[in-house]
């Protein structure tokens, strides 16, 4: 029998899992990856997505980017709760529907957000070295059909057996944030 390389060894998935199994073992890069990059900030991915969505598009409802982050809105509540004693965000009423809150950033909250902004251009400079514009859109299409793809079988799996599989919580429905 041969020996292995403890050091240098990476188990993979079986064949039939394997687009699968690369997508679970990249996504835990990626937060791991996002976690020593944004450390600083002791802010977690959720956190500095909402915070740039709120950035960007000013005031958004909470069930807006509950549905933009792919959340539920009693988990993004607990995390505007978290943000608003940290005085990065703050709800507002809306003025024309007094059942909506508006989510904005507070003034330390925007300060954070061209921060992070910041960052993030450190990091793409980096990554451009690797991945052109073209290889970013096209990734990111590829992203966005494979998700979408995720969704219509989650729905027909639904459909055919409505007893076993729950309707999800979160809605497909994203606004799509981009940093130029």
């Amino acid at each position: 029998m041969d020996m292995i390389d403890e050091a240098h060894f990476e188990a993979q998935g079986p064949p039939a899992y394997r687009v699968h199994w690369d997508i679970v073992l990249l996504a835990r890069e990626i937060n791991q990856t996002f976690e020593f990059i944004f450390a600083e900030f002791d802010l977690n991915l959720t956190e500095v997505a909402l915070i740039s969505l709120v950035r960007q598009h000013d005031s958004l409802s909470q069930s807006q980017l509950a549905k933009s982050l792919g959340v539920g809105k009693a988990r993004l509540g607990i995390v505007i709760n978290d943000l608003e004693i940290k005085e990065i965000l703050e709800r507002k009423l809306d003025a024309y529907d007094r059942r909506v809150w508006r989510i904005k950033l507070t003034q330390e909250g925007d300060a954070l957000s061209k921060k992070l902004d910041e960052k993030y251009l450190f990091i793409r400079n980096i990554t451009d070295q690797f991945v052109d514009l073209e290889g970013h859109q096209q990734l990111a299409d590829n992203l966005d059909e494979f998700r979408m793809n995720m969704l219509q079988m989650k729905k027909e799996i639904q459909e055919r057996d409505p007893c076993k599989h729950k309707a999800s919580s979160t809605s497909s429905t994203h606004i799509y944030v981009t940093n130029n």
